[in-house]
């Protein structure tokens, strides 16, 4: 019952929040808080790398599972590789004569770096669960009686008034578009 009540992409937004709090933290007091911040970076790492399998069967079905997967799994390594060329340019920069660099400014904005894209994977997922919840909303509320439509016939969802047609129109395409169907269906032929 309690997967119902909150979306799964909410779990993917706490890591990420963590993740991202975890190395602000790690950028304003890296050696106080170098041990915690760590620890609790690499275990929020590791409830996004489990929420990973399950979102992608949600979000786009179990057809080419694999191949959806594979990239999902790709992109740490990507940008690892970017994060990791980031961070060398960085420490480059703040380095002596000999290439060696000491204190707390060495790292500080690779930190800086990798906590404001975590914080747009926290945003991206709050988007996420957003649709998932419109979704479940409107699956729920497609299930009651006639009383939801206009006295015109019209449902409130086909109502130009209606500030939500815009988002289901793109979720239903979307969802066409991530089924692999064909644009013919979105208007009911086909």
């Amino acid at each position: 019952h309690f997967a119902h009540r909150f979306p799964r992409s909410l779990f993917l937004v706490l890591s990420t929040t963590v993740t991202s709090l975890a190395h602000y933290l790690l950028a304003a007091f890296p050696t106080v808080l170098l041990i915690p911040c760590v620890v609790v970076s690499g275990v929020a790492y590791g409830g996004v790398l489990s929420m990973v399998a399950t979102l992608v069967s949600l979000l786009f079905g179990h057809k080419n599972f694999g191949t959806n997967f594979g990239f999902c799994s790709f992109a740490p390594a990507l940008s690892g590789y970017i994060y990791g060329v980031v961070s060398g340019r960085l420490y480059d920069a703040r380095a002596d004569a000999h290439h060696l660099c000491y204190g707390p400014e060495c790292f500080r904005y690779s930190f800086i770096i990798t906590a404001s894209m975590c914080l747009l994977g926290s945003i991206s997922g709050l988007a996420l669960a957003a649709s998932q919840a419109r979704e479940n909303s409107s699956k729920s509320s497609s299930s009651l009686s006639s009383s939801s439509y206009h006295h015109d016939g019209s449902s409130p969802s086909s109502s130009p008034s209606s500030s939500s047609s815009l988002s289901l129109l793109l979720d239903k395409i979307r969802d066409r578009i991530m089924r692999g169907g064909r644009w013919s269906r979105l208007s009911g032929s086909g």
